[in-house]
């Protein structure tokens, strides 16, 4: 019954987990939804911005097409043969300039297809001109070139009388070299700009169909129609549609506010030709505006249902696996609240109590942790004073675990020690001394809290004091600051204490050598029981054996094989000092010492992948052929000459080395761009090295980012297939590595500024 119970006070967070999961589970199919709207009504919205823009494209060149037609009749109107021609009505007088006329419009008819139809009436001379011909009798040009539904009567009277119709007229039936057709004419009476009446009329008839040739964009591209209209509604041309349904259309569209909402299909229309007057209209229908849209919707709900379903499974599954640790929680909880007697029903009561224990042991650790702080310091400079650390990032791996900031600045090592007790170790002694050495480290991160310090051996203190590089007076400041102190212990605890300080170092690399010298300074300044503070450099050099301690050895063929030429050089110099000038070698130790640094120097010349270099083998040569008895300038300066070249072998050999594996990045992007899955992780899997080192070192030496040298591969490969074949989008996108046409068309856009669709139409 208790089980039972149990799972019935559980039953809520059962349904509280599922009914979490259900909602999580509708947010993203929410955002679906909200996703599908947005992009059906895109879809739409670059449809008939598709259909615009080509509209706009057919309106512009109709319109350049036409004006080149009306420009042609203003050249043609200052034509000198032609004004003489209206003014005169001899014919056999001027027979020659009727003919130079006639090849006049030869020319131009030859030049412009819009104009290969074109003839001149002259009133004085009743007599018409065409390219090629001239007509001193009206009537046989008539029987091949007239309107349809006009007779000679009609048709002679019209080009005689005063045209007040001069423009462009809707294209009506004319009969051509026995052919008939639709024309747009084009009409004008000579010569432009007369107050008085007209001596003659020009006449350009336009075939309807090359002016449609120049709207089938329309219909071609996107599966619509479209008509031009004058300004009074008469239909000029249509494409994809009938004359008298494009009226119908015309006069629907005038009646209408919205004139998209006409039945089955969108209607658009842009503002009328500044030239001609003429309305430009679209349609595209509703099937085909919708086809994206309809294919966006048929997947976006399929992947609804199957992610709905999918989901309400897992969530099942998922509320009762995290329920069911719960059930035998409580199972565990009652058995054993009934075995110690305590009341039922008291489950949750118990974990949360449990829990809360935790956090309060957590919280405590935490506490403890901060507390023991000050331990892990004294422990890593312990460490370091000892050098136990193999490299300097271990010494910073170490800092950083204790919170120590500011290591690699210059310093001095102290070495403080209280004087007055001797060798004696009794337990009042040991008491007495730890008590003076808590007195002292008090006493020091009173007046110096930044420093770091720790106690060593019983009556011992080790001080590190950082200084700033570019401040002055090091030493007089650090030993004011150590009289100070020593006086104040003097006066309140009559404590006296001996100390010692080191040269400076300049890393924590340099932090045991300069603790070394700190023990050699106490000791001398022990046995000649000095008072006050005792530097380093005022112990008495020994002028017999040389200083050249493995310790600095081992530091200076690891800086000669990294090539770091900087601190391989310091070293050096430091070697030099000590040796050649601190120092009055006999010449059996001076040449003993040469002999180290020659063996030192080939040690860490000895590097692989360098090893059959014959500059490497010159600079080796160098080396070991150094004597003794050349000098310490000779040898110095040859010294540094070798290890100066060396470092630069090291370099040229890491820069190569680079250079490599850029070119191989390079390479691998060259024949892996079109894969869409392609990753750096892929990549840096493939060469073999580290993804971050890749992206460094490729920034480093081709200024870009690998992502964005990929992208540009992808990109001028795309504008490649745009402009050498005609392959679809989808297929241009899969060839450039993008997992769909979208997000090819977002990148392109983004990449070169338009649509691949626009791309494409600009080079063609």
């Amino acid at each position: 019954m208790g089980v039972v119970s149990i799972r019935f006070q559980l039953s809520n967070p059962f349904k509280a987990f599922l009914f979490s999961y259900v909602m999580i589970l509708m947010i993203p199919n929410l955002s679906g939804y909200i996703s599908y709207t947005i992009s059906i009504q895109e879809a739409r919205a670059s449809s008939l911005k598709i259909g615009m823009s080509i509209l706009e494209q057919s309106k512009q060149i109709v319109d350049q097409r036409l004006g080149e037609v009306i420009r042609f009749t203003q050249q043609l109107s200052s034509d000198a043969d032609l004004e003489d021609l209206m003014n005169r009505d001899d014919v056999q007088t001027d027979a020659l300039q009727m003919y130079k006329l006639a090849q006049t419009l030869t020319h131009y008819a030859s030049t412009n297809d819009f104009l290969a139809n074109t003839y001149v009436y002259l009133k004085s001379s009743n007599t018409v001109i065409e390219p090629g011909s001239v007509f001193v009798r009206p009537n046989h040009f008539f029987a091949l070139n007239h309107p349809a539904d006009e007779d000679y009567d009609q048709w002679i009277r019209n080009l005689r009388e005063d045209n007040e119709k001069n423009g462009f007229s809707q294209a009506e039936p004319y009969a051509v070299q026995a052919v008939e057709k639709k024309f747009v004419a084009y009409t004008r009476t000579l010569p432009i700009g007369s107050i008085e009446s007209g001596s003659g009329t020009v006449v350009v008839l336009i075939d309807e169909q090359k002016i449609l040739n120049l709207l089938n964009g329309i219909s071609d591209k996107i599966g619509g129609w479209s008509y031009i209209a004058d300004s009074k509604g008469n239909i000029i041309a249509s494409s994809g549609i009938s004359q008298s349904e494009a009226a119908k259309v015309n006069a629907l569209r005038n009646e209408q506010a919205d004139p998209e909402a006409s039945g089955s299909t969108i209607i658009f229309s842009i503002g009328s030709s500044e030239l001609t007057n003429w309305h430009y209209v679209a349609g595209m229908p509703k099937s085909i505006l919708m086809k994206s849209a309809y294919r966006i919707q048929n997947v976006t709900w399929l992947l609804t249902a199957a992610t709905l379903l999918f989901g309400l499974l897992a969530s099942l599954f998922l509320a009762y696996r995290n329920t069911r640790p719960l059930y035998k929680i409580a199972e565990s909880i009652r058995a054993f609240l009934t075995q110690d007697g305590l009341p039922q029903g008291h489950g949750y009561d118990f974990i949360q109590g449990n829990i809360s224990r935790i956090l309060s042991h957590n919280r405590r650790l935490r506490e403890e942790i901060v507390r023991q702080e000050p331990i892990l310091k004294d422990v890593f400079v312990k460490r370091l004073i000892n050098g136990e650390f193999s490299s300097a990032t271990a010494i910073h791996a170490a800092a950083s675990q204790a919170n120590i900031r500011h290591l690699d600045e210059q310093g001095y090592v102290v070495l403080l020690q209280i004087r007055g007790y001797g060798t004696m170790e009794s337990k009042e002694i040991l008491n007495e001394l730890f008590a003076a050495r808590l007195v002292m480290k008090s006493a020091i991160l009173e007046d110096m809290p930044e420093i770091m310090l720790t106690e060593w051996e019983f009556d011992k203190l080790v001080i590190l004091i950082p200084v700033q590089p570019t401040s002055e007076n090091h030493e007089a400041e650090i030993n004011r600051m150590l009289d100070l102190l020593h006086e104040r212990n003097a006066q309140r605890y009559k404590l006296l204490f001996a100390v010692s300080i080191s040269s400076a170092y300049h890393s924590a690399g340099e932090i045991h050598r300069a603790y070394e010298e700190a023990k050699q300074a106490l000791a001398y300044s022990n046995a000649i029981d000095s008072e006050g503070v005792f530097w380093f450099q005022d112990l008495p050099r020994d002028s017999v054996m040389y200083d050249y301690p493995l310790e600095l050895e081992i530091r200076l063929i690891h800086a000669i094989r990294a090539g770091d030429y900087p601190e391989a050089s310091a070293i050096l110099n430091g070697i030099f000092y000590e040796n050649f000038e601190a120092r009055e070698l006999s010449f059996d130790f001076y040449s003993l010492l040469i002999s180290d640094l020659k063996t030192s120097l080939l040690k860490g010349f000895d590097v692989r992948g360098l090893a059959d270099s014959d500059e490497l083998k010159s600079i080796k040569n160098r080396v070991a052929q150094l004597q003794a008895s050349q000098g310490n300038e000779v040898i110095k300066q040859t010294i540094r000459q070798s290890l100066q070249s060396f470092c630069s072998l090291v370099d040229e050999q890491k820069s190569e080395a680079e250079n490599k594996i850029v070119r191989t990045v390079l390479a691998y992007l060259d024949s892996h761009y079109a894969d869409p899955d392609l990753t750096m992780n892929q990549m840096a899997d493939a060469i073999g090295r580290p993804e971050k080192y890749l992206t460094q070192k490729f920034k480093e030496h081709t200024g870009e980012y690998i992502y964005i040298h990929l992208e540009k591969i992808r990109m001028n490969k795309a504008r490649q297939l745009l402009m050498e074949t005609e392959e679809k989008i989808e297929s241009i996108s899969e060839k450039c590595g993008y997992a769909s046409p979208q997000s090819f068309r977002r990148a392109f856009k983004r990449y070169c500024g338009m649509t691949p669709h626009e791309y494409r139409q600009t080079v063609k």
